[in-house]
């Protein structure tokens, strides 16, 4: 495979990613919004079980390959490429305290179907931030390649 292959293929995996993973937050939110708060304000807002269980299953899956195996009790599917988790672990996961029990925790929560506290949004967040800023550089990569 040509570099400029691998860099065009590694910048499809992080733009898919990076999207399904933020239209699961925001699916979560969704959820969270409707069960638990109890505001008038967005009596409108809808969201469909199908979409609530994809996004769950997209989180899950996301978190669930960068936590220590031995901590892991599930299958998780590969999301990305071996060598985009990584250094997406040694660059941005490594440095979160105690990252495999927030996102044990942030799991258990998803599959029970519990409220996400805002610590847990902005641990999504924090991921989905630093996910957008990697397909941003390889895009930057990319065309630079391509000349």
């Amino acid at each position: 495979m040509s570099e400029l292959s691998q860099i065009s293929s590694q910048y499809d995996v992080l733009a898919t990613t990076t999207d399904s993973l933020n239209d699961a937050i925001v699916s979560v939110k969704k959820y969270n919004i409707i069960h638990f708060d109890k505001v008038d304000d967005f009596s409108k807002l809808k969201l469909q079980a199908d979409e609530y269980t994809l996004a769950k299953e997209t989180i899950i899956n996301f978190l669930s390959q960068f936590i220590d195996e031995k901590n892991v009790s599930m299958q998780s599917k590969v999301v990305l490429p071996f060598e985009l988790v990584k250094d997406f672990k040694r660059e941005v996961i490594n440095p979160i305290a105690f990252f495999d029990n927030k996102a044990l925790d942030l799991i258990g929560k998803l599959q029970s179907d519990s409220q996400i506290n805002d610590e847990q949004f902005d641990l999504l967040d924090q991921i989905v931030s630093a996910l957008d800023i990697r397909r941003t550089l390889k895009f930057k990569n990319l065309r630079a390649k391509r000349g």
